[in-house]
């Protein structure tokens, strides 16, 4: 699946990624409260997807298991590149220069073949 960014709004995929699972805002919000425990209002849905409000990370990764859409998709939409790193470097400190020196050097050399390198890492080791 490509990882770049459509020209859709995070709403919009939410939208359209609800109305593909043939869910109402309603049906979606009970969805969601039943996973992750906490009550969601389909007011609240709504406003997320006329791009009123913008969730967090641990919503939006609710939402991308209840409406099956990759979390990645849903993280790049809402621009939340930095609080994913932030998260993933909280767990990981001892791994805060490699990340940091990943990121300069493909800037330095223009890296663009980010597809290649994710299915190297999804690929098992044999």
């Amino acid at each position: 699946m490509p990882h770049c960014i459509p020209s859709q709004t995070l709403g919009q995929l939410l939208r359209q990624a609800r109305k593909t699972q043939g869910l109402s805002l309603r049906q979606t919000a009970v969805q969601v409260h039943h996973r992750a425990g906490q009550p969601l209002s389909p007011q609240y849905l709504s406003n997320l997807e006329q791009d009123r409000r913008t969730p967090s990370l641990p919503l939006l990764t609710v939402l991308a298991e209840v409406l099956e859409i990759p979390s990645s998709l849903l993280f790049a939409h809402a621009r939340k590149a930095d609080a994913v790193v932030r998260r993933y470097l909280q767990s990981r400190p001892d791994c805060e220069a490699a990340i940091i020196e990943l990121f300069l050097v493909a800037e330095q050399y223009q890296f663009a073949a980010w597809e290649r390198l994710i299915r190297q890492i999804h690929r098992p080791e044999t």
